[in-house]
């Protein structure tokens, strides 16, 4: 009978627990606030954060010194901040590499200059320079200041090979004793030894180093081409030729140095044989040589000075009016015309030859300063004789053709006027003769007429 009632007592004490826990489970409201604001405090006497557990009322109440916001909210924080705490470690679980090796063995590398970091279009900063080899020197700065220009940065810091030194750029050159080969300053090896001048044709046997190279010493009237010592030479150009000239045929020439001078000559010279190795040149056409200057060729309508290239005189501009003869002299004699100072009164020689179409008067006609025949009586006419050339002969030489011309048909210069020769007559010294060019004619003056006169030189 005792051990059925403990039975029944151990029943009943089972019933009473399921009861409880039942109306836990159903939304009790002093399980679920435990340790929040207005909550029973927890068995320890203590409170969520932000609460104080008020003991005598067994109350969790705000704590004055730590207040927290809605505790729902803060709740729902702490919670989602605990799921995302273990999502992120799974996360980190899940991409871990299998070898933490693996980046490393890439031997992949990170342009510094490309890297877009959040920088500002003109930002600037100063970056040291890279890339220094062995046996170089910064040419001239280790660091330079670099501009972000929207998509990396500049100048490069990765330095390069350069003779000529910068402060914006990164450069190097090799140092003393070192060149460069495209790739390092290395040491050269002496390009002197052996001595490749020793018996070189035209060497002096010196050899010098030249960078990398070599050079030899040559001779005087040789130098240096690179291989050989060959004869020195330059092309040079011409002195100035005179006016109304042309070259003939260079305007430069090739020079060779002996070894005291150059050869040949640049100084210009007239010359009709055309040259490419002198410096020659000829009067242009319609223009002639008149021993120091081109002149345009005597004619009727050339203008003055002017060169007759059939005597080589250069005759001046007819005298703006007649004068005596002795006025015609001192005329001359003071002419400065065509940058020329030496001019004269022609002789009757001279002054004959600007006649033509008067063949028989040119060539026959005795009369000449050149040959001492200047007497009137036995060079121009004869009373008691028939002398070939002189007026009374039977063919008339010396006289005019009988009719005066006005065209200047007889003269090289189309004059039609009486011109003074400087030439006076044997035992008449009161006359000088002269060439009339109306009738082409040779005569005679008193020589205190007046007449036109043309100066030659």
């Amino acid at each position: 009978m005792k051990k059925i009632f403990v039975f029944f007592a151990v029943l009943a004490a089972m019933a009473l627990m399921i009861s409880c826990g039942g109306n836990s489970s159903s939304g009790g409201s002093s399980v679920s606030n435990f340790g929040k604001l207005g909550g029973e405090c927890y068995p320890n006497e203590t409170c969520d954060e932000g609460f104080l557990c008020d003991t005598e009322n067994n109350i969790c109440v705000e704590d004055p010194e730590n207040p927290v916001q809605d505790s729902d909210t803060s709740s729902e924080q702490t919670n989602d901040n605990v799921d995302t705490a273990y999502e992120q470690n799974d996360d980190k679980t899940d991409t871990l590499p299998e070898n933490d090796n693996d980046s490393a063995d890439d031997g992949d590398t990170i342009d510094p200059d490309t890297t877009d970091s959040g920088e500002t279009e003109g930002e600037i900063r100063v970056q040291d320079c890279t890339g220094l080899p062995e046996n170089a020197e910064w040419n001239t700065v280790s660091s330079i200041t670099q501009r972000w220009d929207g998509e990396k940065w500049v100048p490069s810091p990765v330095a390069s090979f350069n003779f000529e030194g910068s402060e914006n750029e990164c450069r190097f050159k090799c140092v003393s004793g070192y060149t460069w080969d495209g790739s390092q300053c290395v040491q050269p090896s002496d390009p002197c030894n052996p001595n490749p001048c020793t018996n070189m044709p035209n060497s002096k046997g010196t050899c010098i180093i030249d960078s990398t190279s070599y050079v030899c010493g040559c001779n005087p009237g040789y130098e240096w081409n690179g291989t050989s010592c060959v004869v020195m030479t330059r092309e040079i150009d011409c002195t100035p030729k005179p006016e109304n000239a042309v070259w003939n045929t260079v305007s430069s020439i090739i020079q060779t140095y002996n070894g005291s001078e150059w050869t040949p000559s640049n100084e210009s010279e007239y010359n009709t044989s055309a040259s490419t190795q002198y410096c020659r040149y000829k009067c242009e056409l319609y223009y002639v040589w008149n021993g120091s200057s081109c002149f345009p060729e005597c004619s009727s309508t050339s203008s003055t000075p002017c060169t007759d290239s059939s005597t080589g005189y250069t005759w001046s501009a007819k005298a703006s009016s007649e004068k005596t003869w002795n006025d015609a002299k001192s005329y001359c004699n003071n002419l400065t015309e065509g940058g020329y100072s030496d001019w004269h009164l022609p002789t009757i020689d001279e002054l004959k030859t600007l006649l033509i179409n008067a063949d028989r008067v040119t060539n026959r006609c005795k009369v000449s300063n050149t040959n001492g025949c200047l007497s009137r009586k036995d060079c121009w006419m004869c009373s008691t004789c028939t002398q070939t050339g002189t007026q009374n002969s039977s063919d008339i030489y010396c006289s005019s053709y009988g009719t005066s011309y006005s065209d200047g048909r007889y003269s090289k210069l189309g004059d039609s006027i009486r011109l003074w020769s400087s030439s006076t007559l044997s035992y008449d010294t009161g006359y000088a003769w002269s060439v009339n060019f109306s009738y082409g004619l040779v005569g005679y003056n008193d020589k205190t007429n007046n007449g036109y006169v043309r100066c030659v030189r």
